[in-house]
């Protein structure tokens, strides 16, 4: 299953271009008016696992399951707001020569968020990652 077709991230109406964005909605505010923090988390979370989909598409029956996530937010979202992933060619390399040897690995992808091309949230998210 694709990330986007998860029906809670089609709830949200998070889409795809280069990487995940939500448009702003009334209804995915809060009480002051911008984004609301779970929206964002989400949109991070969904970025993140797409990375690994993305990273990891050669490898035939995995699963992975979010370990812990850690979110910063630095500032309001009252527009759109886009989200990209990364991790380091290192980390990458041993998250799958791990995997390989046990069957079962973690990885940590770390996302940004971005509105109006400031970054308005930055954080961790810790995966683990198994062989079926």
């Amino acid at each position: 299953m694709k990330i986007i077709d998860i029906p809670f991230v089609k709830f949200l109406n998070i889409t795809q271009s280069d990487c995940l964005q939500l448009f702003f909605q009334k209804e995915l505010t809060n009480h002051v008016g911008s984004l609301h923090a779970g929206v964002l988390y989400t949109l991070a979370e969904t970025q993140s696992g797409l990375f690994l989909q993305e990273q990891f598409n050669h490898l035939p029956n995995v699963q992975a399951l979010l370990r812990a996530g850690e979110i910063k937010y630095k500032k309001e979202a009252k527009s759109e707001v886009k989200a990209q992933a990364f991790a380091s060619k290192e980390e990458l390399e041993k998250f799958e020569t791990t995997l390989q040897k046990r069957g079962k690995a973690l990885i940590k992808v770390t996302i940004e968020l971005q509105s109006k091309n400031e970054i308005i949230a930055s954080g961790t998210f810790t995966w683990f990652v198994r062989l079926l």
